[in-house]
């Protein structure tokens, strides 16, 4: 039964594979083309990170100050539609994981959200 199951998980992982070089290679491609940092990050939320099929996906951006964190762009629950975002937050540097890693420039790794007391729930 194993034998059977082998092939068949490697034929979708083989497939899995060729949708994210494909997207990747779409993005390298059509960033040349995007013209200017508002679009990119549209770009990247909705058409890189949808099409990895991913569910959610909020990107931030730094302020002038280097002081807080704004949202920029967003795919899933934050997006309802087009190129809107649902009560977008602002997130001081060093507040919770997100401001943390911003602060620090250094990523964090979270084996499980609903259980880090650091996760900011604005």
């Amino acid at each position: 039964m194993l034998n059977s199951i082998q092939p068949k998980f490697r034929k979708q992982k083989q497939l899995d594979e060729a949708v994210i070089l494909r997207t990747l290679n779409a993005f390298a491609v059509d960033v040349m083309s995007i013209p200017n940092v508002e679009d990119l990050f549209w770009y990247v939320a909705q058409n890189v990170v949808g099409q990895l099929n991913f569910i959610d996906c909020v990107i931030y951006r730094a302020d002038e100050d280097q002081s807080e964190l704004v949202q920029v762009a967003a795919l899933g629950e934050k997006n309802p539609f087009g190129r809107s975002i649902d009560n977008p937050l602002r997130i001081p540097f060093g507040e919770g994981i997100t401001g943390r890693v911003a602060q620090n420039r250094e990523a964090i790794i979270v084996e499980d959200l609903l259980k880090e007391d650091q996760l900011h729930s604005g």
